[in-house]
C-alpha cells in the first residue's frame, strides 16, 4: 500500500495560469469519475477524507482554493496514484 504523507501545503493559487487551471479541472473531473465508478457518494468520500462536502465539491470542480494536500488526500482515499504527467493522458494506476 502506498502511503502519501500528510504535508501541510499552502492553498493552490493558480488563478493567473490557464494551463494550471486546466490541469486542476482535469484532475478534479478524474477524481469525481473515479469516485462515481467506485460507487462512493460525495458525502461518504468527504467523511473518509475528513473534509466538508463543499470542499470535496471544490476539489472535484478543479477549484484552486483547496490545498494541494486536500487533492492528495482525496486521491489517497480513492486508492489512486498519479502525477501531473499522467493527467493529460487520462492514465492512472490503482494502489494494490
Amino acid at each position: 500500500m502506498h502511503i502519501i504523507p500528510a504535508i501541510p501545503l499552502a492553498p493552490v493559487m493558480l488563478e493567473s495560469n490557464p494551463l494550471e487551471r486546466q490541469l486542476l479541472a482535469q484532475l478534479g473531473a478524474r477524481l469525481k469519475s473515479a469516485r462515481q465508478a467506485r460507487g462512493i457518494s460525495a458525502v461518504e468520500l468527504a467523511r473518509r477524507v475528513g473534509v466538508s462536502r463543499t470542499t470535496l465539491q471544490a476539489v472535484e470542480g478543479g477549484k484552486p482554493s483547496p490545498a494541494m494536500a486536500t487533492y492528495l488526500a482525496v486521491m489517497s482515499a480513492l486508492g489512486l496514484v498519479a502525477d501531473v504527467a499522467l493527467l493529460a493522458t487520462g492514465e492512472s494506476d490503482t494502489v494494490e
